[in-house]
């Protein structure tokens, strides 16, 4: 259960000069194979700092691959902020915070005993099921920004949605115009079901299916998938989050786990909560 060592899978360049992902094979309970995702973001083409939203854990490898793709030989030390999508993707935090010592760290409330107090910008109740687009807007909540601090609150979005089984913090990268989710939605494709609003099938695997019957199920549209929407909506106030957050102008979904929506991407989403709507 869990990623392979080393960790293998791949990288890309999503958008030039602001976002990358690194998709690779992971697994629970031995046989439910749905890969996970990492995504590396930039505030705009000219910054120098980046941010990392669902890591994956280090293994230099990986670092290696995202280090050609992003053509800079030091993101990696210029990593500013960890973003923690869920309480359930915590696995690779203390091995980054050991490396990057400085490195911020944004998540939510109810996080384990280990990473709780690693947080520096924690989403709690008084954040929930609101879209927050702006430093200013969170002043209050998080009083002691840098400069760094107010560059990623500028230029990212976010929306706390704690009547997701897992609490999730969704983000949307303003400038890349893309929506960046955890445990929120999957999107797994098969050989026999292939969707297309996206060019690619399967990044994880290298374009292989890992376990054709539970992508069957794993599709957007899929029994699972809607199962997981009908739970998260049965949060309080969760409905209003998901409208929030559908206020955004996206094009673009990228979940940690299936493959990324770069097409219709509101039509989808509307789709997948059509009962909050």
């Amino acid at each position: 259960m869990g990623y392979s060592s080393p960790i293998g899978g791949q990288s890309r360049k999503v958008v030039d000069s602001l976002l990358w992902i690194h998709s690779a094979p992971f697994s629970r309970f031995r046989f439910v194979s749905f890969g996970a995702r990492m995504s590396v973001m930039k505030a705009s083409a000219d910054s120098k700092n980046y941010v990392v939203f669902a890591a994956i854990p280090y293994d230099e490898e990986m670092i290696g691959k995202l280090t050609s793709v992003i053509g800079d030989s030091d993101w990696f030390k210029n990593i500013t902020h960890l973003i923690i999508p869920d309480t359930e993707h915590t696995m690779a935090v203390l091995g980054y915070k050991e490396r990057l010592p400085n490195v911020k760290i944004v998540g939510m409330e109810s996080c384990n005993e280990k990473i709780d107090p690693l947080i520096d910008f924690k989403f709690g109740a008084q954040t929930a099921n609101k879209a927050y687009d702006s430093a200013e807007q969170l002043k209050d909540v998080f009083p002691k920004m840098d400069e760094k601090d107010s560059e990623l609150f500028d230029s990212f979005g976010f929306c706390y949605i704690p009547g997701h089984p897992n609490k999730e913090l969704t983000v949307f990268q303003k400038s890349t115009g893309s929506l960046v989710v955890g445990d929120l939605l999957f999107n797994m494709q098969s050989s026999g079901k292939k969707f297309p609003f996206t060019d690619y099938s399967q990044e994880a695997y290298g374009g292989k299916d890992p376990t054709g019957f539970i992508s069957s199920k794993l599709t957007y549209n899929g029994f699972l998938v809607k199962k997981l929407a009908g739970a998260t909506l049965s949060g309080p106030q969760a409905a209003v989050g998901i409208q929030e957050i559908y206020k955004w102008n996206f094009s673009r979904i990228i979940m940690c786990h299936g493959d990324l929506i770069e097409r219709s991407a509101k039509d989808i989403f509307k789709e997948i909560f059509a009962p909050a709507f």
